[in-house]
């Protein structure tokens, strides 16, 4: 397994990046690296001073992000450079006259205000005239160009078009203009390369638009005319991944892709990938506990066995002495919601190995080959159940489809949709008839409202009207009430210190009958509840 490279900088023959969570250099041109840093915590965006003799960077071995530096000789320990105890502190670069480019929200009112500091080695701090940023660069002839801060990285939030969107922007002197103002998307890591600005962004996603256009990834780009339209320098694709956190040393680029680290020598260049070995770093095996991570489960008829699944491997479990038969286990794949198909001796799990999400029937005894019913067709499934027969199963998708599956066909039949959010708890009646679930009634939050899809008849019906908060509904045995549970009991009481009205215990289980003939199992009669057996 190889390490996952991330930030790097270039300076002469060296590059620096970040690797198993620590400081690391190599030859430019690849090779075996060396580590700078042996903390074994979280650090990101080392950047070489200009004279190539020192690196800056973030980390959080005490806790929370400060700036740190080390001789690029390795003669010293990192050197703690500030003290500002904030959650978000970035490393941007240097200076020329060798102090280190920092921004901070430290003694600042608002946590997105990240403002432009230079720290000095010694650890001197100069609040700068740029204001709050994500990126800065400086030209050799003064010119500043400047990321305003954003809420997430792009790679965090891919194709993002909202007003919290990076913006680039360039000073001239005095006076502050914005590159680029109609642009929507990302604008991030300024770089002046020459006399030519840079950037990293995904601009080119079209949304909505064709799957082929929405997946453009983010991308270096180059302004020739500074008032003019960018040019798209990489054209890398969905295999690549975005580029990120690029930086650069007047000449060259370097990035990030998936783990990867990439350098473009020159922007008529093309990028090629760094092959770079991490001495040390391989991840050590570990003993997984087999009570952590697993699923609720479900036991057969008899009691015999059950079905669960454990860390995305799905196993039948004996009660008694016997083994733990894996029916899946592979750490190339992911398993999840299994459920028994009744009595049948087979279950069905939702599995990515084709990638999409699939849905496969395994043999308990595992002899018979597995067998996929469904692949892509319902999206990300999110829960799943099957009827006492096993013949057919229940799903809830993650864009709010609910859906009924023939387990010997494959036949999909869309019984519900959930407008507001994911529904959850499906559960089919004891003969099969009804599936219910719970779904958000007008929010995402806190609100949901029972329904019911009766196979036999048409269309969902709304079992509860959606007023209070109600979910865990199941099924009586004989299947002719729902129990479940509701937020609907306003029984207020004083407070005994302040006397203020307060409304607690107001979860309670509550019943329903499904029949309108049937009467209420707890309600009044007029001949009373009798005691004694009936008489035959």
């Amino acid at each position: 397994m190889s390490s996952y490279l991330r930030y790097p900088h270039i300076h002469e023959d060296l590059i620096t990046f970040t690797g198993a969570d620590d400081i690391w250099l190599a030859p430019a041109e690849g090779g075996r690296a060396w580590r700078l840093t042996d903390d074994s915590q979280p650090v990101r965006t080392p950047r070489f001073s200009p004279d190539g003799q020192h690196i800056a960077f973030v980390s959080f071995k005490d806790g929370h992000p400060e700036v740190y530096s080390v001789p690029v000789d390795g003669n010293a320990s990192p050197t703690r450079l500030t003290y500002w105890g904030a959650k978000t502190t970035l490393v941007l670069g240097w200076t020329a006259d060798g102090r280190v480019l920092a921004a901070s929200h430290a003694g600042e009112t608002n946590f997105r205000h990240t403002v432009v500091k230079a720290v000095g080695l010694d650890g001197s701090v100069e609040r700068l005239d740029y204001g709050p940023a994500w990126g800065v660069a400086v030209a050799e002839d003064g010119r500043v160009a400047l990321v305003t801060p954003g809420s997430r990285p792009p790679a965090h939030w891919k194709r993002y078009r909202g007003g919290t969107a990076p913006k680039l922007w360039l000073r001239e002197g005095k006076d502050w203009r914005q590159l680029l103002s109609n642009e929507t998307a990302s604008l991030v890591d300024p770089m002046w390369i020459g006399s030519k600005l840079a950037f990293v962004s995904d601009m080119e996603a079209q949304l909505p638009g064709p799957r082929d256009e929405a997946d453009k990834q983010a991308n270096l780009w180059v302004l020739d005319d500074l008032d003019g339209q960018p040019t798209k320098v990489t054209d890398q694709s969905p295999t690549e991944g975005y580029v990120r956190d690029a930086a650069t040393d007047g000449e060259r680029v370097v990035w990030h892709s998936k783990g990867n680290i990439y350098v473009l020598d020159s922007l008529e260049s093309e990028p090629r990938q760094l092959d770079i070995a991490l001495p040390g770093s391989a991840p050590e095996s570990h003993l997984a506990s087999p009570t952590k991570r697993l699923s609720r489960p479900m036991p057969d008829h008899g009691g015999d066995a059950s079905l669960i699944a454990w860390r995305g491997n799905a196993y039948w479990l004996t009660h008694r002495e016997g083994p733990a038969r894996a029916l899946v286990a592979d750490s190339s794949v992911r398993v999840r919601e299994p459920v028994l198909l009744g009595q049948s001796g087979f279950c069905a799990l939702v599995t990515d190995a084709s990638g999409e999400d699939s849905i496969e029937i395994h043999h308990l005894a595992g002899e018979e080959d597995p067998r996929e019913v469904l692949s892509g067709e319902l999206g990300r499934i999110l829960h799943m159940v099957s009827n006492s027969e096993g013949s057919h199963l229940g799903a809830i998708s993650h864009d709010g489809r609910v859906s009924v599956i023939d387990v010997e066909s494959g036949n999909v039949t869309e019984v519900g949709r959930s407008e507001y959010g994911e529904a959850v708890g499906p559960t089919f009646s004891p003969h099969g008839r009804y599936l219910m679930w719970s779904q958000p009634a007008y929010s995402p939050f806190g609100i949901h409202q029972l329904m019911v899809f009766d196979t036999d008849g048409d269309g969902p019906a709304a079992i509860t009207s959606g007023t209070y908060h109600d979910h865990s509904a199941r099924f009586t045995r004989n299947g002719a009430h729902i129990v479940f549970l509701s937020d609907r009991t306003f029984d207020p009481e004083y407070d005994r210190h302040e006397f203020g009205l307060s409304f607690s215990d107001t979860t309670r289980p509550w019943l329903i009958t499904l029949s309108a003939e049937e009467p209420p199992p707890f309600g009044p009669t007029a001949d009373g509840w009798r005691i004694s057996a009936e008489e035959t």
